[in-house]
């Protein structure tokens, strides 16, 4: 199993001014180094989770087909794009939309044969047979004025905020004299309500 990015978030679920209300900083001067602890904390929020908070477009590989459903990795699923597969030849085939029910309302979203379907039963190549592309992540609020902050779970967004501010304030992995932690436990407990199981995989 392998999942790539293939087109990331253009927004992050809280701003730059947010963010710096938060920090309580005033001058211009770090915000490009805020911008990319948000974009940090944003994409460790999205790990701690097994969520997208942000619409971004997934790949997601795998080698055989399973027992019965497919659990697509990163919740919440808006839509799927694609299921590809290739042969033991080398053949690549677009598997019919008719012939599977993409269910994105579940965490994490469900893709099972169609009734009377069941998944192709020809040779595979041996790693990487089965491509799927998705789109997942909390949607915009408006489609016409994009709001991507507005279905975003205040908690996560909140877990974001406090730990740009926790890497804000410590800068060094390690700090002579004080205690460690990674991640502070406000962060992992904010997180963990909002993990997605992906127990049972079958792929």
């Amino acid at each position: 199993m392998a999942l790539k990015i293939i087109t990331a978030p253009t927004v992050e679920p809280v701003n730059l001014a947010e963010t710096k209300i938060h920090l309580r900083v005033d001058s211009s001067t770090e915000d490009n180094y805020i911008n990319s602890l948000i974009k940090s904390a944003r994409e460790a929020v999205e790990n701690l989770t097994g969520r997208a908070l942000i619409t971004q477009t997934l790949e997601y590989l795998i080698s055989n087909w399973p027992n019965h459903e497919i659990k697509l990795p990163r919740a919440p699923l808006q839509s799927v794009t694609n299921i590809k597969y290739t042969d033991s030849a080398g053949n690549e085939y677009i598997l019919d939309v008719s012939k599977y029910v993409v269910n994105p309302d579940t965490e994490p979203g469900l893709i099972v044969p169609a009734i009377g379907y069941s998944w192709p039963s020809i040779s595979l190549r041996p790693t990487g047979a089965i491509t799927i592309n998705y789109i997942a992540g909390y949607p915009p609020s408006n489609s016409e004025l994009p709001d991507y902050q507005a279905n975003v779970p205040a908690g996560l967004k909140h877990a974001i905020l406090l730990l740009v501010g926790h890497w804000y304030e410590q800068r060094q992995p390690i700090n002579i004299g004080t205690s460690v932690t990674q991640i502070p436990f406000t962060v992992k407990w904010l997180c963990d309500s909002y993990r997605v199981h992906y127990w049972g995989f079958e792929a």
